[in-house]
C-alpha cells in the first residue's frame, strides 16, 4: 500500500468510529424509551438486530466503505470484485458493533494508545486520594478540638471546686462560681 491508501485507511476507520458513537448514542435513547422498553422485553433482545439495520442502512446512505481502501492501489474492492454493496455491509457490521469495538480497533490493533484516558484516570484516583486525606484531617481537628473543649470543662471544674474550698470571701467565691459556670457554657458549646 502507499501512502496516500494508508490516509484513506485512516480517514475511513475515523468516519466509522464517528458513526459508531453516533448510532450507538442514538439507539441508546431510543431504546431507553419506557414504551419502547416493555416491547422489547415482550419481543426478546432484538437491539442488536435493529443496530446492525441501522448502520449498514447508513453506510449505505453515507457511501461509507472502510474496506474499499484496502484494494490494490487506484482501485476500490467494489472495482476490482464488482461487489460493491460487499464494503458497506461490512463496514456496517463494525459500525453496529458500537463505539467500544471501534475504539478496540484503535488501541488493540492500530496500536493508538490510551495515554490520555489513563492520564485522566491517575488523576481522578488523586483527587479521590485527596478527598480522603482531607476527610482523614476533618475527623482529626474535630477530635482534638474535642479534646480542648474537655480540657477546657475540666479547667472549669475545677475553678468551681476551688471557688468552693478557698478561703476566700463569700462574694468572691460567688464571682469564681459564675465565671466557672459561664466557662463551662462556653466549653460545652452553649
Amino acid at each position: 500500500m502507499t501512502t496516500t491508501n494508508w490516509d484513506l485507511v485512516t480517514q475511513a476507520l475515523i468516519k466509522v468510529v464517528i458513526l459508531s458513537f453516533l448510532v450507538e448514542r442514538s439507539l441508546a435513547v431510543i431504546f431507553d424509551m419506557d414504551g419502547l422498553r416493555a416491547l422489547l422485553k415482550r419481543k426478546g433482545d432484538i437491539k442488536p438486530v435493529v443496530a446492525i439495520l441501522v448502520s449498514v442502512g447508513a453506510c449505505f446512505a453515507l457511501h461509507l466503505d472502510a474496506i474499499a481502501p484496502l484494494g490494490a492501489t487506484g482501485t476500490t474492492l467494489a472495482e476490482s470484485s464488482g461487489i460493491k454493496w460487499l464494503g458497506y455491509f461490512l463496514t456496517g457490521l463494525v459500525v453496529a458493533g458500537g463505539s467500544a469495538g471501534s475504539v478496540k480497533l484503535f488501541q488493540d490493533i492500530l496500536g493508538f494508545r490510551r495515554s490520555s484516558r489513563e492520564q485522566i484516570k491517575a488523576v481522578e484516583e488523586l483527587e479521590q486520594q485527596a478527598a480522603a486525606t482531607e476527610a482523614r484531617a476533618r475527623v482529626e481537628k474535630a477530635q482534638a478540638e474535642i479534646a480542648v473543649a474537655r480540657s477546657n470543662t475540666m479547667v472549669a471544674g475545677s475553678r468551681v471546686s476551688s471557688a468552693a474550698f478557698a478561703g476566700d470571701s463569700p462574694e468572691q467565691q460567688i464571682l469564681l462560681a459564675r465565671m466557672a459556670e459561664r466557662d463551662l457554657k462556653i466549653a460545652r458549646g452553649g
